[in-house]
């Protein structure tokens, strides 16, 4: 840009001010109710899985708590019967070393 040069935006919006403002404000309108016809507004329920690190042990592990306790909500609502999975656990019996 030259020093002292005139820029088109500036006439425009000495000579016609409410063109430059509605035209704008035309421009927000429009881009508003683009992306609410996009979606982009729409709210959906947060569960928090965006914000956690998707490879980490403790996300994995709360991914498949969830997923299992909708299994088990479906196969009640349908009267299936479940599989039953039997796993032993060993207790760990803390000793404490004085």
């Amino acid at each position: 840009m030259i020093e002292g040069k005139e820029m088109m935006i500036t006439n425009l919006f000495v000579d016609r001010p409410c063109t430059v403002l509605l035209s704008g404000i035309f421009f927000l309108f429009l881009v508003t109710f683009l992306s609410a016809g996009l979606g982009y507004f729409e709210v959906k329920p947060s569960n928090n899985r965006e914000y956690l690190v998707w490879t980490d042990q403790k996300v994995k592990d709360w991914d498949m708590l969830n997923a299992a306790k909708e299994a088990i909500q479906e196969a009640k609502a349908s009267d299936k019967p479940m599989a039953e999975r039997i796993q032993n656990t060993r207790r760990w019996n803390p000793v404490i070393l004085i």
